[in-house]
Parts: structure tokens; C-alpha cells; sequence
């Protein structure tokens, strides 16, 4: 490139320093157009790494859109092949018309199971009084004794069925201790439900029951229901008194 080139290039990018005819101003001018061609390079740089971070992150973002669709649609796949369990609890009333028996109904309204085992877990308590209960809850054997596996169009899985007039004797026993110490007995009641589903995987749910039905409650809570139901002393309902109930009172 001639001089006159040289002067016209660094006029047209405002480099100064270009006139005076010696080496020393060509060399500038040469190292200037240099430093300006490096910093336009620099800044395409830039906008590359730019563009290319905003596609990563549109990529990114795509990637997860799609991984979230598909387990969204492995979790409807797989709900599809689970069982949806109805659990009723009710009273029976006897030939006098009185709801003397407490049973619960278990149906499954989802996909078929294996392998169903049920456990049942009763405790007494009582509200309001002055000495408290230790253990707050006592084990309470008997209240539910027997455990029927049924088929039939209703989707009914088993029916659990207690001691004969299991209400009544409860009632009486609460009323009794209502004379006594003005506080009623109470009942809770859970199940633990194993089964194996149709993918053949092993499966446990705990329900707390309410009195017409039941509700599910995490795993975490029902291994600690279990845990204590296997360490608290226990009664049995046939053979129970208000006085065995009140030996388990403190100060």
C-alpha cells in the first residue's frame, strides 16, 4: 500500500499522526490500523460467544420443554397401570335396627393387583382429661378381627369385619369412662396396604380412616404409626374396663 493509500486509510478512521514523510509515521499509522482491526475482531468475538450462548440456552430450554412432556406422559402411562383404592368405613345395623358393628370396605376402581396384604391399627385415646394418657395412645387388640377377600362387580377387594357388636361394646366402654372422668374415648384407625401392581412393582399406601371413608397419608407418617402401635402396651376390646384404660394415667 503507497503512502497516499496509507494517509487515505487512516483519514477515513480519524488516525492521527499520518503526515510528516518519515518511516516512524507510515509504522504508526500500520500498527494503528492493526490495534483497530484486532478490536473489530474482538468484538465479533463477542457477538459470536453471544449468539451462541442464547442458542444454548433456547436449545437448553427446548431440551428440558421436551423431557417434561415426556415424563409427564411416563407418569400418565404408568398411573394408567395403578391401582386407585376407595376404602368406606360404615356401621351395620343389627335385626333391632341399632348400628351395632363397624366394618370396612375396600375397592379398587384402577388397574388389577397381586399379593394384597392389609394390616389394621387401632388405638384408644381420651380428650379433656386432667391426668393425661402414657402413652397418649393405648393399642387397642380385637376392635377388627377378621379380614375378607371378595371379588365381585363392584370392584370390592375385602371386607374387614370386627368382633361381634364391635360398636356397641366400644360405646358402652366410652360412656362408661364419660360417667367417670367426664372425657370421652376416642378411636383412630389407620391401614397399611401392600400390593404388587401390574409393572410388577412392590407397593405400600397408608390411610387414616374418618369415619365414612379414609385418607391418604404420606409413607413417612404411616412408618411412624406402625412404629408406635408396636411399642405402646395393648388392651383388648372383649375383655376391656374403664379401670384397665386408666391405669395407663399420669400426673
Amino acid at each position: 500500500m503507497s503512502d497516499y493509500q496509507l494517509e487515505l486509510e487512516a483519514n477515513k478512521y480519524h488516525i492521527g499522526g499520518y503526515s510528516g514523510g518519515n518511516g516512524v509515521v507510515r509504522e504508526r499509522i500500520i500498527d494503528q490500523l492493526l490495534k483497530k482491526d484486532q478490536a473489530n475482531d474482538s468484538r465479533i468475538a463477542i457477538g459470536i460467544s453471544l449468539v451462541s450462548l442464547v442458542l444454548a440456552i433456547f436449545s437448553w430450554q427446548i431440551s428440558y420443554n421436551n423431557l417434561k412432556i415426556i415424563n409427564e406422559q411416563t407418569l400418565l402411562m404408568r398411573n394408567d397401570k395403578l391401582p386407585l383404592f376407595i376404602i368406606v368405613e360404615g356401621q351395620i345395623k343389627n335385626e333391632e335396627g341399632i348400628y351395632s358393628d363397624n366394618q370396612i370396605r375396600i375397592y379398587n376402581n384402577g388397574k388389577s393387583i397381586r399379593n394384597l396384604e392389609i394390616k389394621k391399627f387401632v388405638f384408644i385415646r381420651a380428650n379433656g382429661l386432667d391426668q393425661k394418657l402414657n402413652p397418649e395412645r393405648i393399642q387397642l387388640d380385637g376392635y377388627y378381627i377378621v379380614s375378607e377377600h371378595v371379588v365381585d362387580s363392584q370392584n370390592l377387594l375385602m371386607t374387614i369385619k370386627g368382633v361381634p357388636n364391635n360398636n356397641l361394646l366400644f360405646q358402652k366402654l366410652s360412656n362408661e369412662f364419660f360417667t367417670a372422668y367426664n372425657s370421652y374415648l376416642y378411636l383412630d384407625i389407620y391401614l397399611k396396604i401392600n400390593y404388587e401392581n401390574m409393572l410388577g412393582e412392590l407397593s405400600v399406601e397408608y390411610y387414616k380412616l374418618n369415619g365414612y371413608g379414609a385418607t391418604k397419608i404420606s409413607n413417612e407418617e404411616g412408618k411412624k404409626i406402625e412404629e408406635e402401635h408396636s411399642s405402646i402396651p395393648e388392651i383388648s376390646l372383649d375383655n376391656t374396663n374403664i379401670e384397665k384404660i386408666f391405669e395407663f394415667t399420669k400426673k
